[in-house]
């Protein structure tokens, strides 16, 4: 397996990203996520995981898109420890690959870095060059956007984090529509 530190200049970074340490920047915000091509059929995450509100940690997953298909990778609760997480593509083509933050405040991950297989390559994916950023609360973080049973209701009693999904927060579809990069500042 090949390493890919967080510092490498073929990974491209949008949000509000603490970089301070550049192989290990921390995503404390909504939506912010890190992006890149690269070839080969397996690419494994390397995270530190950390939940600040032992109540809210339940359900934290991270969001991805593999060649534009979103899915969502499951975090073990346990804090200050790297965790391997990993992608499988269909073949061992060029993949386009974002890795995005869906839920808010009282989670934070520190990427580590990637690993890809022997003789894969990575190399950067694009940003728009607009930039846009977003204020606000639970409804422009995406909090509980991905509870569809519950459209209309009032708040579902049992918190899960799993139903917290940026990507989908009004914000982040405007920065879409719009061709723009986003910057969220939004807690729920």
């Amino acid at each position: 397996m090949k390493t890919i530190l967080p510092s490498d200049n073929n990974l491209r970074y949008m949000g509000r990203i603490d970089r301070a340490v550049p192989d290990a920047p921390a995503f404390y915000w909504p939506g912010s996520l890190v992006q890149f091509r690269f070839s080969g059929k397996t690419l494994h995450i390397e995270i530190e995981n950390h939940s600040y509100d032992a109540g809210n940690g339940n359900g934290l997953t991270l969001g991805f898109l593999l060649d534009g298909a979103e899915s969502a990778l499951e975090l073990s609760p346990e804090n200050d420890t790297v965790q391997t997480l990993t992608v499988t593509a269909p073949d061992h083509g060029l993949h386009t690959f974002k890795l995005f933050k869906r839920q808010d405040g009282p989670h934070c991950f520190k990427l580590r870095g990637f690993l890809i297989e022997d003789g894969a390559e990575i190399s950067p994916l694009g940003l728009p060059k607009r930039k846009i950023e977003a204020f606000g609360d639970s409804v422009t973080a995406g909090s509980w956007v991905d509870l569809y049973e519950r459209v209309g209701q009032n708040d579902y009693p049992d918190y899960t984090a799993k139903y917290d999904n940026a990507w989908h927060s009004y914000a982040m579809l405007t920065g879409r529509m719009l061709d723009a990069q986003v910057h969220l500042t939004a807690q729920g």
